[in-house]
């Protein structure tokens, strides 16, 4: 299958392979200029809904279309999202996010379409965006936390909850080699992350700036305790003495602080 990626100004194609006849690159050009009329299409009809959880699964499900109208097999669907990619910038620089180091945002709506729209849409793409950048294991991400309940997923609106989860996770996943996990696997570290945010904010105030001084010093004592998080994997009934103990020293080291801060402000006056 040969895809045409680019059109230059002079006129001339990018395709996805240097093999092929000319018909099956007559066949290439024509399937871009179908692509690029459904592409500039879209972006007519979705122009104000930038930064919008319906905007990129609807994205997603035009790639897929493109992909399932013109036999693109998995191998080939790089260059589809390459093409994609090129002729947003190219007619609405800015409309689509500029990809970052751990997202490309074609990747991205298409994993969206994977999840059932009613489930995907319960979670802001913000939310969505924070999460695959904070462990891009979509695979793992997207369905934990779809199994959880309407009243778990809107926990991820509140940026005292999201970011500190995002902290805790990434300090679990740092310098742990997951390659050759299985999903059931790599989906405890984000258990575990849930768990202690989860306890954290029943247990203290997370609203914003707050969130910010809690989140580093969980991580902190998460450092503290790496070696009994690690040994938790060998005997996964210790999991949940290790985030009791975290949520437990985290509360008290907190309390402590905002003690000490008032005591030395009270000094001063």
């Amino acid at each position: 299958m040969i895809i045409a990626i680019k059109e230059t100004k002079e006129g001339f194609f990018e395709y996805s392979s240097i093999e092929g006849s000319d018909n099956e690159r007559e066949i290439a050009k024509l399937d871009y200029y179908n692509r690029k009329k459904s592409i500039l299409n879209f972006i007519d009809l979705n122009k104000s809904k930038v930064n919008n959880i319906e905007f990129y699964y609807a994205l997603g499900e035009l790639i897929k279309n493109f992909a399932k109208n013109n036999n693109i097999k998995n191998n080939d669907l790089k260059y589809l999202k390459q093409s994609t990619r090129i002729i947003f910038d190219e007619n609405r620089a800015g409309l689509l996010r500029k990809d970052a180091k751990n997202i490309n945002y074609c990747d991205y709506s298409y994993k969206l379409t994977e999840f059932p729209k009613e489930e995907i849409f319960k979670i802001t793409h913000t939310c969505w965006v924070y999460l695959w950048q904070c462990a891009n294991q979509t695979d793992v991400v997207i369905p934990f936390f779809l199994k959880k309940s309407d009243d778990e997923k809107s926990l991820t609106k509140n940026e005292g909850f999201i970011r500190p989860f995002g902290k805790i996770l990434t300090r679990l996943l740092k310098n742990v080699n997951t390659e050759y996990w299985s999903n059931e696997r790599k989906s405890i570290p984000f258990s575990v992350a849930y768990n202690i945010t989860k306890k954290l904010w029943e247990n203290l105030d997370m609203k914003r700036p707050k969130h910010v001084e809690i989140g580093s010093l969980v991580k902190e004592i998460i450092s503290e305790e790496f070696k009994n998080y690690l040994k938790c994997f060998s005997n996964p009934e210790l999991f949940l003495n290790f985030e009791n103990s975290i949520v437990k020293n985290t509360v008290s080291r907190y309390k402590q602080l905002k003690s000490s801060k008032g005591n030395d402000s009270g000094n001063q006056n």
